[in-house]
C-alpha cells in the first residue's frame, strides 16, 4: 500500500492532480488492485490532456482537426524520441 502511495506522490507532483485519495486507495484493497486503479486513472488523465491540447489547437489557434492531429502526433513522437533516445540509439547501432 505504501509503495502505491509513493508512486502516486512521485508521478503526480501536484497534490491536486493525484487521481486517488488515500481513502480511495484503501478501498481498493491490495497492492495490485491499487496499482491497476492508478494506472487506469493515469491513462484517463493522459487521454484528457491530449483531448485538451487538441481542443486548444482547433479552438484557440484555429487549426483544422487534421492539422491538430498532425501537430499532436509530431509532438508526441518528438517527446518519446527525446525521452527514450530512440534516434541516438539507432545512430549508435543499438537496434
Amino acid at each position: 500500500m505504501d509503495d502505491v502511495k509513493e508512486y502516486a506522490k512521485k508521478f503526480f507532483r501536484k497534490k491536486s492532480e493525484r487521481p486517488a485519495s488515500e481513502q480511495q486507495l484503501e478501498e481498493h484493497g491490495d497492492f495490485f488492485d491499487n496499482l491497476y486503479f492508478l494506472i487506469r486513472q493515469t491513462a484517463e488523465m493522459i487521454e484528457w490532456r491530449l483531448q485538451k491540447c487538441g481542443s486548444d489547437l482547433t479552438q484557440k489557434l484555429n487549426y483544422t482537426r487534421e492539422e491538430a492531429e498532425t501537430v499532436l502526433a509530431g509532438a508526441i513522437a518528438y517527446y518519446l524520441d527525446e525521452r527514450f533516445s530512440i534516434t541516438n540509439r539507432e545512430l549508435l547501432g543499438f537496434d
